[in-house]
């Protein structure tokens, strides 16, 4: 498998099937309630009770998939989300809505879903929601005092699992007494640039009030700098939601997405089927780039990854398709 390919085989079970640690452990319809070190995930669908298209439909709308999806994620598993076409092959466009309004989230929010990790440190989230353990059965509704964790790299997230009334939220899981608690120099609101207030108090670490962010509607994540350590994600944003076609010779106009400075480097680099070729070494942080697509381009769809020079470990890939 190459650096950065999702190619791979994977192998799934349930119950007790197979051994832990010989495949996937798979919750149909259900998950667990606690982190689980060893790989498992979650196979649901939109609709309800049905994995094909049903008339009159029942589906699940874009807070229930995303709070399920952060859910799943804080307790170290994965979800394969089925989508039910109709009978021609066509998705309706109710469910294409909902899936937009999923990928705008994760354009926002991914770095505490992507190649993140759950806070061992803690549990996975804290408040008054929690699921019921095993399979078949739906996601609750969370409220504002419910919050999940997951980290990537230096930084902790927490997601408000709902907006609270006048913008401010208590984390009693960060306090004086926890580790990371006292380790956090710095708030951000992911899809905001307002300045977060926060203060690390016996009973919890309160953030705001802030004002909620315009282009996020569900979950919310609030990004904990610790140890002043400098963090950024970048995620690609591309043209009418399309894959562009990349020319050799010719020239692709890249945009992104970052929850990083603007006066962070960043690095461009493209795969060349054995290793990572430097295309800018540091660039201004700005979400703009013009790449000028070499001739001899590698066999293969070309696979380009961005990610902060200072935190490598921030990256994001991004494979195109090639004009042949």
């Amino acid at each position: 498998m190459k650096n950065g390919s999702s190619a791979g085989v994977v192998c799934t079970f349930k119950g007790t099937d197979l051994a832990n640690g010989a495949g996937v452990l798979d919750f149909e319809r259900g998950g667990i309630d606690y982190i689980r070190t060893e790989q498992w995930q979650t196979d649901d669908a939109l609709g309800r009770g049905s994995w094909s298209w049903v008339n009159p439909p029942d589906l699940k709308n874009e807070t229930e998939v995303i709070g399920e999806l952060v859910d799943i994620v804080a307790k170290g598993g994965n979800l394969l989300l089925d989508i039910p076409p109709h009978a021609d092959g066509s998705i309706d466009q109710v469910v294409q809505k909902t899936l937009f309004a999923i990928g705008d989230w994760l354009g926002v929010n991914g770095e505490a879903i992507f190649a993140s990790k759950p806070w061992t440190a803690g549990d996975f989230g804290e408040g008054p929601t929690r699921i019921s353990p095993g399979s078949f059965h739906e996601w609750p509704i969370f409220t504002p005092q419910d919050f999940r964790f997951t980290t990537n790299g230096n930084a902790l997230f927490v997601t408000a699992m709902a907006w609270s009334g006048d913008g401010t939220f208590t984390v009693h899981s960060l306090n004086t007494s926890s580790g990371d608690g006292r380790r956090v120099t710095g708030v951000t609101l992911l899809g905001s640039n307002a300045t977060v207030k926060f203060s690390v108090e016996a009973n919890g670490m309160r953030l705001g009030p802030v004002a909620k962010p315009t282009n996020v509607q569900n979950a919310f994540v609030f990004r904990l700098h610790l140890d002043n350590s400098a963090v950024g994600f970048v995620a690609w944003d591309l043209p009418d939601e399309r894959t562009p076609t990349i020319v050799a010779g010719g020239v692709c106009h890249l945009r992104w997405m970052s929850g990083g400075r603007g006066d962070e480097l960043v690095a461009i680099e493209l795969w060349t089927g054995v290793e990572w070729h430097v295309v800018e070494s540091a660039v201004l942080n700005t979400g703009t780039y013009t790449w000028i697509v070499p001739e001899d381009l590698p066999s293969g769809e070309p696979t380009l990854r961005i990610r902060i020079v200072d935190e490598p470990f921030l990256q994001h890939v991004a494979s195109f398709l090639k004009q042949h």
